[in-house]
């Protein structure tokens, strides 16, 4: 049963992460594409999804973490 408990926390973490991470690359690349010859000017709205994601998955994983310590009151 721990190892479930476990396992299930890891997989709560690993998940919003990996969007907060996703955001993250999709802001990366559309700021970078802004610099090329052949792109124009900044896809608002692409940049706006990515930064979505990734304030999202932060705002999770440190919801998650305040949650576990206030449990454990260590806050």
């Amino acid at each position: 049963m721990l190892l479930a408990q476990r396992l299930l926390a890891v997989f709560v973490i690993v998940i919003p992460g990996l969007l907060a991470g996703y955001g993250w690359n999709i802001m990366r690349d559309v700021i970078f594409f802004s610099f090329t010859p052949e792109g124009g000017s900044l896809p608002v709205l692409k940049f706006i999804g990515g930064l979505a994601l990734f304030l999202l998955g932060v705002a999770f994983i440190a919801g998650f973490f305040v949650h576990r310590d206030k449990k454990k009151k260590k806050i």
